[in-house]
């Protein structure tokens, strides 16, 4: 057990003026004098008898070598996992995306922290009822790969496009299908895999996606996962799919072992030598790949990145097509500059806005530091002006962003749609906002009206921007998705209810019917994937008792809802994406760029009197590694336990009342 932390004199002996041993259960003094030995807590002001303390190490100890003996029965993990888990553990890393708004979430009481303990116990992880499929007939073969041209690989294009087609006139030899080797054949079904999540949601394919899985799996011990560039193609396609299925193995340690692989073969570096431009291209791409695969998880978890972007010295790839490169041969240089409607402009889209990623976790995430009681007013203002600056700038880099995205006057895919690009902005500009609150709470103890009113606005457009692709089977499902709709509705429900203790105006009517539209439509997407991913359907439940507690007339609400939209799957009308589902305040809209009154703005929410600042204290303190779970979800990480608490994993989805 850890060293106890020096206690304080108790209130008989400060009394008394005499001074205290400190002793556990009682001191000397409150022996002989037969009272109960208690003390005051300096930082909460609460009282505390010493008998508390010792029951509560008693508990402590009992629990530790419950948790020994327990580990010590387990065989499944050698030593050595266990020494990577304890360093890489969160607790040791970065905290999680956006942690510390939901801790403050979850830990109020006004949202039923006995109920919200149910998420702690974590369901089992669905897997389809499949058998391995065999190779497709050559016409469902050739509409699966078609359609992995017009999707996949136009946002992840980690294969060359000439080498899968060369894979498919191989396994359709004589249009028949043929025999492949191992290597061929494990890249060919998870070809099919990825490509067949869309098409089986369009119903254009009854195949299930986890049966091309299952037949990719049976030639996953014959093939290259170890070294060099087929491996880390190998591992990124198995990613790839993971990002739809649990398929048993973390995507972070997926992630993990494809950048040490970059690495190994220096890709994360310009050639030493001249190469060829196709061969170097490929290079960049697996490596950014890899990038993007790193940050997203990382980001997730709130591990540490496997490189540092200041290591990494490799240009972006070129905006070419795979015939315009092979047209250029031996090692000549095009621009990266290219038109607008280049086949890798959408991935190169998505590798720049990792970048942003990756600066906003750095930023306000990976170095956090509490507040303290030690500062001036002047030194909190500088602080809060500094941050905000930092934001503003980030902001402004994602306003770039989105204006410089790609354009595609004859879509093919969701991907070059422009709601997806709006989606991804508004979706980095949510991340952006928590952190900055986050980082201006930490160090100042305020948490401005204005930011938390962007906050709102930001996840109220993310949950109707996904809604319009979600209803109209534009875009997938996946864990991700999920897990930026739950991040997105717990922050529109706690920052838009007026009973929030630094709420200045009552919201109208009309306000409080359009939120809690935005969050029955929210809820309503949760279910819906949780339909999709039967073990995100505890998360679901417990979203709608968090708007039930957000909202006292939301089940008196919800039926006149329903009524209105039973024929209307598509909720995200476009009118509301024009001004935004939650109304700012005159002049907020051009508050990220520096139109605002920052002093107004410290001081709009400068204490939040009935929460603790340390949260450790808290009630609701279970909870502060809540988001950690959903980020294990969304990722398939179960390695380690946030909690250190050996709950049930097999709890059903109608386990939640």
């Amino acid at each position: 057990m850890a060293e106890r932390p020096q206690l304080t004199a108790c209130k008989t002996c400060r009394s008394r003026k005499r001074p205290c041993d400190k002793a556990v259960p009682r001191c000397a003094l409150c022996v002989k004098a037969d009272t109960p030995c208690t003390f005051v807590d300096t930082a909460s002001g609460e009282e505390y008898s010493r008998q508390q303390i010792a029951d509560l190490e008693h508990q402590e100890a009992e629990l530790r070598a419950e948790l020994s003996h327990a580990a010590g029965r387990s065989t499944s993990v050698s030593a050595t996992a266990v020494d990577q888990n304890k360093a890489q553990s969160p607790r040791n890393a970065a905290p999680a995306e956006g942690s510390n708004v939901l801790e403050t979430i979850l830990s109020n009481p006004r949202f039923h922290p006995q109920r919200l303990r149910q998420l702690l116990v974590r369901p089992q992880i669905q897997q389809p009822v499949a058998t391995p499929a065999e190779m497709p007939h050559p016409d469902v073969g050739h509409l699966i790969f078609d359609n992995y041209f017009k999707e996949s690989h136009v946002q992840r294009p980690m294969l060359q496009k000439s080498e899968v087609q060369g894979l498919l006139r191989r396994a359709y030899l004589e249009g028949e299908p043929a025999q492949l080797d191992p290597q061929d054949s494990y890249v060919f079904f998870l070809i099919c895999a990825i490509s067949a999540v869309r098409l089986r949601r369009q119903g254009l394919l009854t195949q299930h996606p986890y049966s091309f899985f299952l037949s990719a799996l049976r030639h996953a011990e014959h093939i290259n996962l170890l070294s060099g560039i087929t491996a880390l193609q190998n591992l990124l396609l198995l990613n790839r799919f993971a990002v739809y299925y649990h398929t048993g193995v973390s995507t972070w340690d997926i992630g993990r072992i494809c950048m040490h692989l970059c690495i190994t073969l220096e890709l994360h570096l310009k050639p030493m030598t001249p190469l060829n431009f196709s061969e170097e291209q490929h290079r960049r791409i697996l490596f950014w790949e890899s990038y993007v695969t790193d940050r997203h998880m990382s980001t997730l978890l709130g591990r540490p990145f496997a490189i540092a972007d200041e290591d990494i010295e490799v240009d972006l790839p070129a905006a070419l097509s795979g015939t315009e490169i092979e047209g250029f041969g031996g090692i000549a240089q095009p621009s990266p500059d290219a038109a607008m409607e280049s086949p890798m402009a959408v991935f190169i889209a998505f590798i720049k806005l990792r970048q942003i990623s990756s600066r906003i976790q750095t930023t306000f995430f990976a170095k956090t530091k509490r507040a303290s009681t030690q500062l001036s007013i002047h030194a909190k203002m500088t602080v809060f002006g500094e941050l905000l600056d930092i934001y503003q700038k980030l902001s402004e880099d994602i306003k770039m962003w989105r204006q410089n995205s790609p354009i595609y006057f004859h879509a093919e895919t969701f991907y070059q749609m422009q709601e997806w690009y709006e989606f991804l902005a508004e979706k980095e500009q949510l991340f952006l906002v928590r952190g900055t609150i986050d980082a201006i709470h930490s160090r100042t103890g305020s948490r401005p009206t204005e930011l938390c009113d962007i906050c709102c606005s930001s996840a109220s457009k993310v949950i109707h921007l996904y809604s319009g692709l979600y209803w109209t089977k534009q875009i997938n499902c996946t864990r991700h998705y999920f897990q930026i709709l739950f991040t997105a509705g717990l922050l529109l429900a706690y920052f838009s209810t007026n009973e929030h203790p630094d709420q200045s105006d009552t919201a109208s009517a009309a306000q409080e019917q359009e939120t809690m539209a935005t969050l029955m439509e929210c809820h309503r997407l949760l279910q819906s994937l949780g339909h999709e991913m039967q073990d995100a359907l505890p998360y679901a439940k417990v979203f709608g008792l968090i708007c039930g507690a957000a909202f006292p007339n939301w089940t008196t609400y919800e039926p006149h809802w329903q009524a209105l939209h039973a024929n209307d799957p598509d909720m995200s009308r476009r009118g509301h994406l024009s001004t935004g589902t939650f109304p700012l305040s005159s002049g907020l809209n051009n508050a990220a760029y520096g139109d605002f009154d920052q002093a107004e703005m410290y001081y709009a929410r400068d204490t939040w009197p009935d929460m603790p600042t340390d949260w450790s204290y808290s009630p609701g303190h279970l909870f502060a590694d809540m988001e950690a779970y959903v980020g294990q979800f969304a990722t398939g990480d179960f390695s380690w336990d946030p909690l250190l608490n050996p709950l049930s994993w097999n709890m059903s989805a109608d386990g939640i009342e």
